[in-house]
């Protein structure tokens, strides 16, 4: 099945952001999948809960299968949540780090992408569409419901969570450019964060929850930039000539 790609230089597919934070795997086996989310019950629910009318698909730089698994460990004991082309599409699954069973979590026939797990540990945020639908930005819950934060004509995707869990940074071409937008973790009081030409993409909050890092090719080349969570104060931070992407925060 074709996809829509990122377009962002050299980026070849996807790489994978994987937190385990308190998840705990129980009952994979069986024909039906069911994982322990923050001491909560998660059943592998139907992804008709956020389904919605097909539209045409735009110029959106949604993440394509590479044919490979990507995933970072969570630390000591919990699991690990990733994405996987392992069935026919590209869905999201939880790893134990006890006993290494996997359960699936995600059942949609396209690409579950970009998973991030709040930090209570009870909710798991990711963007999800496929070739007809763009991608919006979805929470999983500890009930095992999808809750669809965005809705609209257009792409967003790549969200992460405020360190207090209260807000979401996530990239949209609403506004007819890919700029870092925010919402309240409901999804109430989306607004965009910052204009600037090019392509905003991969934020990620500091762990004081003042700045926010991202890639940008704003310049024609992909750097990494910070900005304030107010959306003030853009600062360039590389200026090579390789393309430099996904910057991720040291925990201090």
């Amino acid at each position: 099945m074709e996809v829509l790609e990122i377009e962002l230089g050299r980026i070849a597919g996807y790489a994978l952001v994987a937190l385990g934070l308190g998840l705990l795997l129980a009952g994979c086996g069986g024909t039906e999948n069911v994982q322990a989310v923050g001491g909560a019950v998660a059943r592998n629910t139907p992804r008709s809960a956020v389904s919605a009318a097909p539209r045409e698909p735009a110029n959106t730089p949604t993440p394509r299968s590479t044919g490979g698994e990507f995933v970072e460990p969570a630390g000591p004991g919990g699991s690990i949540v990733f994405m996987s082309n392992r069935g026919e599409y590209d869905n999201l699954y939880l790893l134990s780090l006890e006993d290494a069973r996997v359960g699936k979590l995600t059942t949609l026939a396209g690409i579950d992408a970009f998973p991030k797990v709040s930090p209570d540990g009870t909710r798991i945020l990711y963007h999800s569409g496929t070739q007809s639908l763009l991608p919006e930005v979805i929470v999983l819950d500890a009930s095992g419901s999808f809750n669809r934060l965005t809705e609209n004509d257009s792409g967003d995707l790549s969200p992460d969570w405020s360190p207090d869990g209260r807000r979401i940074v996530f990239t949209s071409d609403r506004d007819g450019d890919f700029d870092l937008c925010i919402m309240d973790a409901d999804g109430t009081n989306q607004r965009r964060l910052m204009e600037q030409e090019g392509v905003d993409l991969f934020a990620q909050w500091s762990p004081d929850g003042t700045q926010i890092v991202f890639t940008s090719d704003t310049r024609g080349n992909n750097d990494i930039y910070i900005v304030g969570a107010d959306g003030r104060n853009i600062r360039r931070l590389t200026s090579d000539p390789g393309q430099d992407e996904w910057a991720r925060w040291s925990p201090d």
